[in-house]
């Protein structure tokens, strides 16, 4: 079998625009979008409970942008902030969590209002309108087309068995899973309140299925602690607004540090604690799984960031030595296999630190230089725009827009 696993570079040759980690974190930082969520929240407020506002919002905001423009920071550091204080505003006794404790016993008397409670589904939800935004006017102008070759990549690389994994939010891959139709989610099972529940037997069991580790617009988070799957992604958002004082959404759940608010999207510094919860606990079960058995891994636009994803490819290569890894990035740069490993950011270093392989570099006798041991192979890795950078490790440094163009070439 093999597995494909999307990260965020891959969504980037769909849009106009690129949907970057700093764009949606400059669209969380913007107050006109927390207007427009506080808005809405008002508009749903059917019991008249008491909630944010702006006012309350707008200091904590201004501090964090400091933060951030003056360190490398971005909008998962924003959202763990937001849920830390929501979770202590939602209920500060100190024996319900250690977070409430920790803050006790420092600051015995500081506790934030109870209104922060839903400011955490509003920031996810800054989140969804800034993705479906881009989905209704910044596809580009042969976005169908390229929807259709990514169905032709998952068919190809999936003739028999596949699984489709993406960290993304938006709509891009399973729109070309859906074109296949013989893929499935697994949402199958109903509750007497909540239909398209996942089928947890079907889905551990399935040879063709695709599943979403850090959530999607595609799920509401119901009040049985589990996602309700909807196809469509506005209908979805509809639903999560108008379930919030009726019981149909659920916006907050029990953690051992804190209160969790990772629901029908997951993200923030320990987004990782979603998966004690449903569905997100039978997925990560389930990643394990498709990377222990799978023969070949596609890594498509990840930039190995998670640690929970990193740590369950580790030992992938280990397993057997017929196993592959093709990892796809958009990379200007030269490969060289010498200089890269002295920047802990770049792509290659990263990549390393994650499947563990040798540098394999030698000094080159007459010029005493740093060349590595398979220098032909990096050559052709620089003229062609891909190549065996590692033992079994392959990379396509073209980006994926140009992978999608010519997949079968890499691959065969």
């Amino acid at each position: 079998m093999n597995t494909i696993l999307f990260g965020a570079g891959a969504s980037i040759p769909f849009f106009n625009e690129s949907l970057t980690t700093k764009y949606i974190t400059d669209q969380i930082l913007n107050f006109d979008n927390w207007k427009y969520v506080i808005k809405k929240l008002n508009s749903v407020n059917y019991g008249n409970y008491q909630l944010i506002s702006l006012h309350d919002i707008e200091p904590v905001l201004e501090q964090i942008s400091r933060i951030i423009n003056r360190g490398n920071l971005n909008f998962e550091d924003v959202a763990e902030i937001i849920d830390k204080i929501s979770s202590n505003g939602y209920d500060n006794l100190i024996t319900n969590n250690l977070f409430n404790l920790i803050l006790y016993l420092f600051e015995p008397k500081k506790h934030f209002p109870s209104q922060w409670e839903h400011v955490p589904f509003l920031l996810r939800e800054i989140i969804a309108k800034v993705i479906l935004d881009f989905h209704k006017n910044k596809c580009i102008q042969n976005y169908s087309r390229l929807i259709s070759l990514q169905s032709d990549f998952i068919k190809t690389v999936g003739e028999k068995e596949i699984s489709v994994v993406s960290l993304n939010y938006d709509d891009t891959v399973p729109t070309s899973v859906d074109k296949l139709g013989d893929i499935s989610y697994c949402f199958t099972d109903n509750t007497p309140l909540h239909k398209n529940i996942l089928n947890v037997k079907d889905f551990l069991l399935s040879k063709r299925v695709a599943y979403f580790p850090h959530g999607h617009l595609r799920f509401v988070f119901t009040d049985v602690l589990n996602v309700s799957y909807v196809e469509d992604i506005t209908k979805a958002e509809e639903m999560r607004w108008n379930g919030l004082f009726n019981n149909g959404t659920t916006d907050i759940v029990n953690g051992a540090f804190s209160y969790d608010f990772n629901t029908f999207i997951t993200t923030g510094k320990t987004k990782d604690n979603a998966f004690n919860n449903m569905p997100y606990s039978i997925y990560y079960q389930r990643l394990a799984l498709d990377f222990f058995h799978s023969d070949k891994i596609f890594i498509i636009g990840y930039s190995f960031g998670d640690a929970h994803i990193n740590r369950l490819l580790k030992s992938f290569l280990n397993i057997n030595k017929n196993r592959k890894v093709y990892i796809v990035d958009k990379y200007d740069n030269e490969v060289t296999m010498v200089n890269e490993y002295i920047d802990n950011s770049n792509i290659i270093t990263k990549i390393q630190e994650t499947f563990s392989p040798d540098w394999n570099i030698r000094i080159d006798n007459a010029t005493f230089t740093k060349i590595p041991y398979h220098e032909d192979e990096i050559k052709k890795v620089n003229q062609n725009g891909y190549g065996e950078i590692f033992d079994r490790i392959i990379f396509y440094k073209k980006g994926y827009h140009e992978f999608l163009n010519e997949f079968k070439n890499v691959i065969f």
